[in-house]
């Protein structure tokens, strides 16, 4: 689990707009499931992609979910649309969500 709490204090430091949810929201309030990632969900702004590419780059990520393991590159005109980044990194995995079902986009996340 350090590798994933040094992850969030990546996205932190680097500025990146984010709400942890999944199973390390989970442990954050107290749980005591095991996560092996961690969920977030993201603003998929251009400059909010630039900041998560910025903070992750030197840990390697790449698309966990593409057949060729795709790098993620500063972001550029192929990442709008992402919904979903799933990114495997040196450290873990990160998987970035767009959106929520049932809570909605960053902001209603934020919000909540």
């Amino acid at each position: 689990m350090a590798g994933l709490e040094a992850l969030t204090d990546r996205l932190v430091a680097g500025g990146v707009e984010f709400v942890v949810v999944g199973g390390m929201a989970a442990v954050a309030h107290g749980s005591s499931a095991l996560t092996r990632d961690i969920d977030v969900c993201i603003s998929l702004s251009r400059d909010n992609l630039l900041r998560l590419h910025a903070a992750l780059d030197d840990v390697r990520p790449v698309h966990r979910m593409t057949p060729a393991r795709v790098p993620f590159v500063a972001p550029a005109a192929e990442h709008q649309g992402f919904e979903n980044p799933y990114l495997q990194t040196d450290w873990g995995q990160v998987d970035c969500l767009g959106s929520i079902e049932g809570v909605g986009r960053y902001e209603d996340a934020l919000r909540a």
